[in-house]
């Protein structure tokens, strides 16, 4: 990849995954980028969440349903198990595009 002019930025934390303040720390002060779009699975989601690293969600719905015990989830890790403990959004927008939604939303972590 660093070949092909791929800068490759590497960090861990203590139980050797990636560091995922050292790494925003390092796009925001050495590398001057100030917003970066993150499309990743569930626990990355779950980790970024807890680490309150995001500022503004992206929602995509469609008009389907589907599910059971072991189907995907957006956030994993832990969750959030009380209502009143649920990260709230707010100052959103929704288009419509097709038959889907699109949700626009900021994370408030009150």
């Amino acid at each position: 990849l660093e070949s092909l002019g791929i800068e490759i930025i590497k960090t861990k934390n203590d139980n050797g995954k990636v560091s995922l303040k050292d790494l925003m720390r390092i796009l925001g002060e050495e590398k001057n980028i100030d917003s970066i779009y993150v499309e990743g699975g569930a626990s990355l989601h779950a980790s970024l969440l807890k680490e309150r690293l995001v500022n503004k969600a992206l929602i995509y719905i469609a008009p389907k349903i589907f599910g059971g015990f072991k189907a995907k989830s957006p956030i994993g890790g832990e969750g959030i198990k009380e209502p009143e403990n649920a990260l709230k959004l707010s100052d959103g927008s929704i288009t419509k595009i097709d038959e889907d939604l699109f949700l626009e939303y900021y994370i408030d972590y009150k």
